[in-house]
């Protein structure tokens, strides 16, 4: 029987609950040891906002923490839930289970709905040997956080996808994550998308010495509108200089300055430029997709335009989407956001036959995103 489920199992464990799992993994010592990995892929912590007598999560990281515990080596996933938790336990469960060799992803929400006390209290002393592939952090709004996080982030070796959402409200600033950051960090990032952030908090230049360029394939950056004109504009000149040759690109930095960047690479495959909430001047419509259209054009699949609050140049205007048209013919998916003028200026641009573009997507409201 065991030799059966061995052959089967890949197909029939998205059919079997935990319980079944469980029971199944009861039956020998064949099928304990065929089902264990199954069992502990994912490993689900949930803390109800207090501490019980016989209190199920404590004795669940009791015995996860236990040195004799080898289970979680086949741990891939952790689901944390559950509305606070106390300082002593979030670094049980960290140094428990984050740590764990054979984790590839996390997944912590940061905060609790913006509500006075945060998920994760400071100080966090987390380890430096943090093993993971992929960190997603979401809605990040203490400093003293966002520093432990950066110790424990400068030695991930093998970090490829980092993901930090902070709380837009908190005002934190990109330099909190590095100012400890004496060398480059060890890893090679893939994929970076920094959002909510008020500004950089250090040049450019800085930044993309201690964040590594060489793999970086996905970039996408929000900030808020303290970031100014200078910081954008030296920002894309930095991020030329650094040889940064994103082919997926999100980023609501569209200042001049921006097309030189375009300009000095090619490949990009996806470009979003989202709304932002400042009145940095931005960089004329035509001239980007110009730049998209030289550069670009033959790789280029996914565009995604929005106005800034900048002047006439910027606006989607029926001039405008025919030269984008004739600019950029291979487009296979178009993202537009403006308000009512984007119907008329589809209606009345004369789109031509043989567009190749498969999906077209009009935001009509002006405080959506992509």
């Amino acid at each position: 029987m065991a030799d059966i489920l061995q052959l089967f199992m890949p197909i029939i464990r998205h059919h079997l609950t935990i319980s079944d799992l469980s029971n199944l993994a009861r039956v020998s010592h064949e099928l304990n040891d065929l089902i264990t990995p199954f069992l502990y892929r994912t490993v689900r912590f949930h803390s109800p906002g207090r501490i019980d007598l016989d209190d199920q999560l404590l004795l669940q990281l009791d015995i996860l923490g236990d040195p004799r515990f080898d289970k979680l080596v086949y741990t891939r996933r952790v689901v944390v839930s559950g509305w606070d938790m106390q300082v002593s336990l979030t670094q049980v469960l960290l140094t428990t289970v984050m740590l764990r060799q054979r984790l590839q992803r996390l997944r912590i929400r940061m905060g609790t709905n913006c509500t006075p006390k945060p998920f994760f209290r400071p100080p966090l002393d987390l380890h430096n040997t943090v093993r993971l592939r992929v960190i997603h952090l979401i809605q990040v709004d203490n400093i003293l956080v966002l520093q432990s996080l950066g110790v424990a982030l400068k030695n991930a070796t093998q970090l490829e996808r980092l993901s930090i959402w902070a709380d837009d409200r908190s005002e934190l600033k990109v330099s909190s994550l590095l100012e400890r950051w004496h060398t480059p960090a060890q890893f090679r990032l893939r994929s970076l998308d920094l959002r909510g952030f008020s500004d950089i908090g250090i040049p450019a230049k800085v930044m993309w010495a201690a964040i590594p360029t060489t793999k970086l394939k996905e970039l996408t950056l929000e900030f808020g509108p303290r970031l100014l004109v200078q910081d954008s504009m030296e920002f894309w000149e930095a991020s030329a200089q650094a040889e940064l040759r994103p082919i997926r690109l999100r980023v609501n930095l569209g200042v001049r300055g921006i097309q030189d960047f375009i300009s000095s690479f090619a490949g990009l495959e996806v470009f979003h430029l989202v709304p932002s909430d400042t009145l940095r001047p931005m960089e004329p419509i035509r001239i980007l997709v110009d730049a998209l259209r030289r550069h670009h054009s033959s790789t280029l699949r996914v565009l995604g335009l929005c106005p800034f609050l900048s002047g006439p140049t910027c606006m989607l205007d029926v001039p405008v989407m025919k030269y984008l048209v004739g600019a950029l013919p291979d487009i296979e998916e178009l993202r537009l956001s403006q308000p009512l003028m984007i119907a008329l200026c589809v209606g009345y641009a004369e789109i031509p036959y043989g567009f190749q573009t498969k999906s077209l997507a009009l935001d009509m409201s002006t405080g959506r995103y992509f």
